[in-house]
């Protein structure tokens, strides 16, 4: 999975990310972006995100989720688009997840140079 961050605001994030899957001759590509709103100002400890997924050819995936401190849990909801959805009679299906934000200590990094 690879992604990034752009911050468009004081409080206000948005994140992208992307996933490209193979195995043998298939293949499954996801793309999305979510919103991040602080809910006091840029060092807030508490956030939440609205944001959206697609699975190519496949489903468009709803996500909401919540941060506090270093945990995030989000909540998504997959909605089959794709000819699956005639073969399934359940074709929806609810995924929760937690995260854990690792401290990001880059700023107390020193260049070192290599002799």
């Amino acid at each position: 999975m690879r992604g990034g961050t752009i911050n468009i605001a004081e409080a206000d994030k948005l994140h992208f990310s992307g996933l490209l899957m193979n195995q043998g001759s298939s293949s499954q590509t996801t793309v999305g972006i979510a919103y991040e709103k602080s809910l006091s100002g840029e060092s807030s400890d508490i956030a939440v995100y609205f944001g959206s997924f697609i699975r190519m050819s496949d489903a468009i995936i709803p996500y909401i989720g919540t941060r506090y401190n270093s945990f995030q849990l989000g909540l998504t909801y997959d909605i089959t688009t794709s000819g699956l959805n005639a073969a399934s009679t359940r074709n929806h299906s609810f995924e929760l997840s937690m995260l854990y934000h690792f401290a990001d200590n880059s700023q107390n990094k020193k260049f070192v140079p290599w002799y």
